[in-house]
């Protein structure tokens, strides 16, 4: 099951005439006009909305790194050397 041919493509048109008569396709073909634009804005806002979604995130999670490291640095001493304090 392939694209429809030229052939099945007339035969669509002429049933589609003989239901709806010509004065109504003009009005038909430009709510389908619509109809098609309007899904289009609707998943580029998706899309939109699902990359911004995901740029937070791996900032969040890049913040989430840095300050883990921060702190594992910090918290980093080595068990065999006696702390020094600042009076001595």
């Amino acid at each position: 099951m392939g694209m429809p041919g030229s052939t099945e493509m007339i035969i669509v048109l002429v049933i589609v005439l003989l239901i709806f008569g010509p004065k109504n396709l003009p009005r038909l073909a430009q709510s389908f006009g619509r109809s098609v634009r309007e899904l289009k804005k609707g998943l580029q806002g998706m899309g939109d909305d699902v990359k911004s979604a995901t740029d937070e995130d791996s900032k969040s999670r890049a913040d989430q790194a840095s300050a883990s490291a921060a702190k594992s640095e910090d918290a980093a001493i080595d068990p065999g050397e006696p702390v020094k304090s600042k009076n001595a």
